[in-house]
């Protein structure tokens, strides 16, 4: 069996587990504000970390800009006097008096929150014992709610040691699965309790040895219940019966979550069972994405057999605003076969509406000729730009960009890693706020475009500018690669001034077009130039 351990505990170092820096802020922050509310704030007793601070299974947020919460229970003497909302209050006033917290410190319904800005949260949860039970506050019903204290913490660190230690590794990943696919909704309490309840408290460690076995182990035995459960079964509190954890969820969000997760284990068994070296890592990736191990010139079979081909790359453009434009791509089931033969690692979800998975690259750039050069051949490879790499995608076929095209998606926030290092924003990659592609820029064009064009020409380009930037940085990339529009108003005139220059020339619809794509003039820019000139006179 193909298990890759390493490649896990790599994978889960560099990209799942909080960043260990990150990590340390926190410990830092947290140990200051318990600190300072030990030995300033009436009937102190003692704090304790909560939910998935206490269990260890926080996660690295998606964008590393991206702020998570952590949990506290501050203990209190019970005061006969006091209201519930009375002692959230007194916490809130006693940090609010001090200097260091009084502009980051807010309330909520059960807790006072300390927000470090572009970083984390610690929510304080001020917790009484009343006739030997424990009970949070709520301030907006002004009353108790019972809670189990350390009971769920220790019911599920129970099952953890069964796994030596494993069970919350596999916890994190698919928390991570979550997070980064998006393809189902789930709050971490109920799905770790889920996660919990797969491991017998009568059993040893035999099926979870590593991380990967007990992966496995968890998602076959998760499916299990849930496809013996087609309706949303009550999940319960094993530490307090009588709170229930699917009181959030409903029956669509349970049959998407159901259908994902059998989805799921099949991939996992697959990448699990898969006895090739090679094939086990891309289908590792296919699930997990760019940042799983790596694909070499000889573990990319799927790369290998792409068609050589040369294509002009679209020059990327970014701009805050966009403005849809009606659907402009041609989807037919030749061009889907052609998707599936070139890049088998993107997958179409018709009912969702999207193309996601991994999109393999193997292309070198000519700087001379102005054309990059995608697929295998001994030409391509000898190339100095030559680069193999991949990134985990999604495209939205009913979300369109202001050229009428589907949004792209770079799912793995490798992009914003980039970004940081090279000390510039994501826009200056070429990203829209809301985390797509700027592909390039024809708001005037009229033409249909094919998958096959579309990928090609500028998806491909996009993540290829991308690969390279990481690997080079931003400077070569900006002096070596083919030009790029300017952000914003400035780019939209260097289109119309392009545009222009086309119009001047007078091509005839069947000359080859003044971009240089070898397409003739009709079937390329006659359109857009044609509308340019309608819409200017």
């Amino acid at each position: 069996m193909t298990r890759r351990v390493a490649d896990f505990r790599d994978f889960m170092s560099e990209y799942v587990n909080l960043n260990p820096t990150r990590y340390e802020r926190l410990k830092r922050s947290d140990k200051a504000v318990s600190d300072y509310l030990a030995q300033n704030l009436a009937g102190f007793l003692r704090t304790e970390r909560q939910g998935s601070y206490a269990l260890r299974t926080t996660i690295r947020p998606v964008r590393d800009s991206d702020e998570f919460d952590v949990d506290r229970l501050v203990f209190l003497e019970f005061d006969r006097t006091k209201s519930p909302k009375d002692y959230i209050d007194d916490v809130y006033k006693c940090l609010k008096d001090n200097g260091n917290y009084k502009d980051k410190v807010g309330r909520k319904t059960r807790c006072v929150t300390v927000n470090y800005a572009d970083d984390f949260n610690i929510d304080l949860v001020p917790c009484i014992t009343l006739n030997g039970s424990q009970f949070i506050c709520n301030r907006k019903t002004n009353g108790f709610e019972q809670t189990d204290g350390n009971g769920y913490r220790d019911w599920f660190n129970g099952k953890n040691g069964i796994t030596n230690g494993n069970l919350k590794l596999v916890t994190r990943l698919l928390k991570y699965l979550r997070d980064h696919k998006k393809t189902f909704t789930a709050p971490s309490i109920l799905l770790t309790t889920l996660i919990g309840h797969t491991v017998h408290d009568w059993e040893d460690d035999a099926e979870f040895k590593t991380i990967p076995d007990a992966l496995l182990t968890v998602i076959t035995r998760l499916d299990e219940f849930l496809q013996a459960h087609p309706k949303m079964p009550e999940i319960w509190n094993p530490a307090l019966p009588s709170e229930t954890f699917t009181r959030h969820w409903d029956q669509d969000k349970y049959e998407r979550f159901r259908d994902m997760i059998s989805s799921y284990a099949k991939r996992i068994q697959e990448a699990y069972s898969e006895e090739d070296e090679e094939a086990s890592v891309r289908k590792w990736r296919e699930l997990f994405g760019d940042g799983f191990s790596s694909l070499t010139a000889t573990t990319s079979h799927s790369a290998a057999k792409m068609t050589p081909r040369i294509v002009t790359p679209s020059r990327p453009y970014a701009a805050v605003d966009t403005r849809p434009a009606r659907g402009r791509l041609s989807l037919s089931q030749s061009e889907l076969e052609w998707l599936g033969s070139e890049f088998p690692g993107l997958q179409l979800d018709s009912e969702a509406g999207v193309i996601e998975g991994e999109l393999e690259l193997r292309a070198a750039y000519d700087i001379e000729a102005g054309k990059l050069r995608i697929g295998s051949d001994d030409a391509t490879a000898s190339m100095e730009s030559f680069l193999i790499d991949s990134f985990s995608i999604k495209i939205e076929l009913d979300s369109l960009d202001q050229n009428g095209w589907p949004k792209v998606f770079e799912v793995g926030a490798r992009h914003e890693r980039i970004a940081e290092r090279e000390r510039i924003d994501s826009i200056d990659l070429h990203f829209y706020p809301d985390g797509s592609c700027c592909l390039g820029l024809q708001p005037l064009a009229d033409r249909r475009t094919t998958l096959q064009e579309f990928v090609d020409e500028m998806v491909v380009p996009f993540f290829y500018r991308l690969s390279y930037t990481g690997h080079h940085g931003v400077k070569a990339a900006r002096q070596l690669l083919w030009d790029e529009y300017a952000h914003g108003e400035e780019g939209l005139q260097q289109y119309v001034s392009a545009l222009s220059e086309m119009a001047r020339q007078g091509l005839g619809r069947n000359d080859p077009c003044a971009c240089g794509s070898g397409r003739k003039y009709k079937r390329c820019h006659l359109g857009e130039v044609e509308r340019f000139k309608h819409n200017r006179g």
